[in-house]
């Protein structure tokens, strides 16, 4: 600022990284997941292949940034990694992955197939850990003094409740942050969506030229 140069912060938007105190050491209970399988047997701290009730003809192994291809699952407070498939079961697993801690786990529990963009977690729909990233987002602009936001993997927001609500989220999460911060702000961000022009002061984003 004494130089006249002005500082923008650069975030994922709604996305959460795997470092982030809401997913490790323990994981927030809002975190997003495509779909929750139930644990068929007893499962002990050290065990690498869970059984599952369910089929895994639709579990991919390749994260391709769409709903299906998270090969993370969370049980109780536990992250599990797994990273083979089975015949209701998945293999060859990382116990306590992501500085979470490997406990025991019974029969019945859900293992929920955790939700990931560009490789890094998202929170569910509830809405309230997508408001508190959002809260978190303002307070680091407002007590770090930032002057500008770029909002990249904007987009990323499809993944919360695929493509057809996409320009719902992107929106939503730009309008909670706005709403949240203390003085005028320049606004540019990755995709761009017609509620959007309300808030966004820069157009030049590279992402979608």
């Amino acid at each position: 600022h004494a130089a006249g140069i002005k500082a923008i912060l650069h975030s994922y938007s709604s996305l959460i990284g795997p470092t982030s105190s809401l997913v490790t050491p323990v994981p927030h209970p809002a975190l997003g997941y495509n779909r929750a399988f139930t644990l068929a047997r007893d499962l002990d701290a050290a065990g690498d292949s869970i059984a599952i009730a369910e089929a895994t003809d639709d579990v991919s192994l390749v994260h391709t940034s769409h709903y299906n291809s998270s090969t993370y699952v969370v049980v109780d407070d536990e992250i599990i990694q797994f990273r083979a498939l089975g015949d209701h079961a998945l293999k060859d697993c990382v116990r306590g992955a992501l500085g979470t801690r490997p406990a025991a786990h019974t029969a019945g529990a859900p293992a929920r197939n955790l939700k990931r963009m560009y490789d890094i977690f998202a929170p569910g729909l509830d809405g309230g850990l997508f408001r508190l990233v959002a809260q978190n987002t303002a307070d680091f602009f407002n007590e770090c003094g930032f002057d500008a936001f770029y909002f990249d993997a904007l987009e990323g927001t499809s993944v919360l409740e695929g493509f057809t609500y996409n320009y719902y989220y992107t929106t939503k999460f730009v309008y909670e942050v706005a709403r949240r911060i203390r003085r005028p702000a320049g606004m540019e961000m990755s995709t761009m969506h017609h509620n959007l022009w309300f808030v966004r002061s820069r157009q030049g984003a590279w992402d979608r030229p």
